[in-house]
């Protein structure tokens, strides 16, 4: 009888545990900052120039989350060459304040990342036709969650970016500082 009373606890205990759970797949924005932005100046970077456009998805246990994020960028150079830039949070570690699942959701994270610029097609005009960075990623940010909907900003920090070792690849210019926007749906 006690053994059964275990088991029953046991499955019990799982069950709550996967109740909390949320899985958050977004859409998002992001601009690359070399000083700290102001509110107004990332607006405005928003509105002027094409930002980096990505996806990102965590899993969440009430308070803590597995996620990730990734970004591309296509643009022209005046030469007629195409080139893009990524970033990513490859993966990344969250704490959410009040749960994952709440109305409002502040939320801090850390995580890995990459940067970098390759060259697509045309002429291209520079020594070099691929650039990569790797780097450690802290964010601070929130949402608002309306049902399944979610809406959000974030503030990453890149403490340092180093180019990929034992290799002659240039590290990419990236800025100490991203500004994120999403949209998504939160399931759970």
């Amino acid at each position: 009888m006690k053994i059964r009373l275990l088991l029953f606890l046991v499955t019990l205990a799982g069950f709550r545990a996967f109740a909390d759970t949320t899985v958050a797949i977004t859409a998002e924005a992001m601009e690359d900052f070399t000083a700290t932005p102001s509110f107004s100046g990332a607006v405005g970077a928003f509105q002027q120039v094409s930002p980096f456009g990505g996806l990102g998805w965590e899993v969440a246990f009430d308070h803590v989350g597995l996620g990730g994020s990734y970004f591309a960028r296509f643009f022209q150079r005046d030469s007629g060459s195409w080139w893009m830039d990524w970033y990513g949070d490859g993966i990344y570690l969250s704490a959410h304040l009040l749960g994952a699942g709440a109305a409002i959701d502040p939320f801090v994270r850390a995580g890995l990342g990459c940067a970098g610029r390759v060259f697509l097609r045309g002429d291209a005009g520079a020594s070099s036709t691929l650039e990569i960075s790797l780097f450690p990623v802290l964010t601070a940010g929130a949402s608002l969650r309306f049902g399944i909907l979610s809406l959000g900003a974030h503030l990453d920090l890149i403490p340092y970016a180093n180019p990929v070792p034992v290799t002659t690849i240039p590290p990419y210019g990236l800025g100490r500082f991203q500004v994120g926007v999403f949209a998504g749906f939160i399931l759970g």
